[in-house]
C-alpha cells in the first residue's frame, strides 16, 4: 500500500515539476506575451478536446501570473471582443481565465 501511495505521489510531483518547467521556459523565452501564449494554448487544447493539456496550459498561465512580474495580464486581450459573433474559440478562453485564477490560489487540484 505505501507503494502505491509513494507511486502516486511522485506521479503528482512529475505533473508539477512539468508545469512549472514549462512556465519557466515560457518566461525566459517571451517576456511580456507569456501569460496570452499560455491561454492560447489551453484554449486550443480545449478546442481539441484534450482535457488533461487544458488543464497543463490553465496551471501554466497561473504559474506565469505568479512568478513573471513583466508579463502582461490584460483580460480584454485575452477575450476576443472585436469580433460578434461568438466562436467556440472565444467560449473557449473566457473558460480558461477563471480556470487559471482558481489553479493560480490554490482552488484547482486536477492533472
Amino acid at each position: 500500500m505505501l507503494a502505491v501511495i509513494c507511486g502516486w505521489l511522485d506521479h503528482r510531483r512529475a505533473i508539477r515539476r512539468r508545469w512549472q518547467t514549462d512556465a519557466r521556459r515560457l518566461a525566459a523565452a517571451e517576456e511580456a506575451n507569456v501569460y496570452y501564449e499560455a491561454q492560447r494554448r489551453a484554449a486550443q487544447a480545449r478546442v481539441r478536446g484534450e482535457t488533461a493539456e487544458f488543464y497543463h496550459w490553465a496551471k501554466v498561465a497561473a504559474e506565469i501570473a505568479r512568478i513573471s512580474l513583466q508579463a502582461e495580464m490584460d483580460i480584454e486581450k485575452v477575450w476576443p471582443r472585436s469580433s460578434p459573433r461568438k466562436s467556440a474559440e472565444a467560449v473557449d478562453v473566457r473558460v480558461c481565465v477563471p480556470l487559471a485564477r482558481c489553479a493560480r490560489q490554490g482552488k484547482l487540484r486536477r492533472g
